[in-house]
């Protein structure tokens, strides 16, 4: 088969190219006046179109373009895990942005735009003249469709997304009324499933409770869940063992106490093996130390880990958010928004899901249900979590070995101010609930 032969290039030269380039994959703004607009097919250097394509998969993930290079060369990084990037095209792209560093003109993203949208829209206005005339030959053209076209073309650089659209316009995209969010993460339990909808790509999920609440006890159990539902997960753990994780996760994959397990470990070992062929899925584990790790530092060990493993992670599940620091120097109350946020990128990043926790205030220690003001520390990790849960254990629950959960913040879906139970719990299985809706393969 003839391949289609390539669009006609843009008449920029290599600085113009490659400012172009950087900008549309660090500069949101730009990105948003005219980056949006730049087909990558239409540049000349290969490095430039591969970096560009980059860009624009991550603005469509997370609905806006990239703020930092890296994350487009990280992008290319994922693509050559999955076998359709070459490594010599990510080092390529590696070496166009170090060279970029040197060449780099200091210009406004409102300027270098002003300087680009012309030349674009003189290419698009020339294709959609050529387009409509070749409709006419072919039996007549959509006089409304054309005009808009045309208007598109000649708004180019004079704000982007930013301009204001009705909501007709909105309204009536056949697309609109499309389920958007179909594929979503389960916690696990029924009642909380029921509940809660699941939790939706891109999104941060914040368990609060208190000591002995569950909480690492519920994060292992939603990674496990993830990981049966056929998704790829990295468990980071900034408080106990891998080797200690991994009993959970075998007391919970096989339905067995651990002093059952250490009776019958033949049986054991089987259950496992007949579990583990069920899910399509990866579960890897990896540590990190303790009030030393940033958030960027957990995006290098899930870069390094995805590159060993030759896996893409979308499930990342870390243990806890508490343990982890941006700035020693800042406040606490501060560090733990640019922690959160750091989180949450991670997910939009890898069009995923981040799930983590935080430790819950003294006086809610023995609160039946969690309210957004049971943080122990900073708000700033309410407001920057898409979904809070909170875990709640009363005297009398501890006694009689139940749990309650409450769902006091979902910034999208149904569920939000929902309380469920209190319902039993089963640690000793490595689960934080008992699991009713499991099919057991024995």
């Amino acid at each position: 088969m003839k391949e289609a032969p390539r669009p006609v290039v843009y008449p920029f030269e290599p600085e113009i190219e490659q400012a172009i380039v950087v900008f549309a994959c660090s500069v949101p703004r730009f990105y948003s006046l005219i980056g949006h607009a730049v087909e990558a097919d239409r540049l000349r250097a290969p490095a430039a179109r591969d970096l560009m394509a980059a860009a624009h998969a991550i603005a469509k993930k997370q609905g806006c373009g990239p703020t930092w290079a890296a994350l487009a060369v990280q992008h290319l990084a994922s693509l050559m895990a999955r076998g359709k990037v070459t490594l010599d095209a990510v080092n390529a792209a590696k070496d166009y942005l170090i060279d970029a560093e040197v060449a780099m003109p200091s210009v406004s993203p409102e300027d270098l735009s002003a300087q680009v949208a012309p030349v674009i829209q003189r290419v698009r206005f020339k294709e959609a003249v050529q387009a409509s005339v070749s409709g006419l030959k072919a039996g007549g053209v959509d006089a409304a469709a054309v005009s808009q076209m045309f208007d598109k073309i000649d708004r180019l650089g004079k704000g982007g997304s930013d301009d204001a659209v009705l909501l007709d316009d909105i309204v009536n995209d056949p697309t609109f009324l499309d389920e958007a969010d179909t594929d979503l993460l389960l916690f696990g339990i029924p009642e909380v499933d029921a509940a809660l909808g699941g939790m939706e790509r891109q999104a941060l999920t914040l368990l609060v409770g208190g000591s002995g609440a569950g909480k690492s006890m519920a994060l292992g159990h939603i990674a496990v869940e993830a990981f049966l539902a056929h998704h790829h997960v990295i468990y980071v753990t900034l408080e106990i063992s891998p080797r200690k994780f991994s009993r959970r996760v075998m007391r919970n994959l096989t339905d067995m106490t651990k002093r059952e397990m250490s009776l019958d470990p033949t049986l054991a070992r089987s259950r496992y093996t007949a579990m583990r062929a069920t899910s399509r899925g990866t579960l890897a584990i990896a540590e990190a130390h303790p009030l030393v790790t940033s958030p960027k530092d957990l995006k290098g060990v899930i870069e390094r880990s995805q590159r060993t493993n030759n896996v893409e992670f979308d499930t990342f599940v870390i243990d806890f958010a508490d343990k982890l620091r941006v700035n020693p120097k800042a406040s606490q109350y501060d560090d733990q928004l640019a922690v959160i946020d750091g989180l949450r990128d991670i997910a939009v990043v890898a069009d995923g899901w981040t799930v983590t926790a935080s430790q819950s205030d003294r006086k809610s220690t023995n609160r039946p249900w969690l309210d957004l003001d049971a943080v122990a520390d900073s708000m700033n990790k309410i407001r920057s979590a898409d979904i809070v849960i909170g875990l709640g254990r009363t005297e009398e629950d501890k006694e009689t070995e139940q749990l309650r959960f409450s769902i006091p913040k979902r910034r999208e879906g149904e569920g939000a101010h929902t309380r469920v139970g209190p319902i039993p719990w089963d640690p000793d299985r490595g689960r934080i609930c008992m699991v009713t809706n499991r099919v057991y393969p024995w």
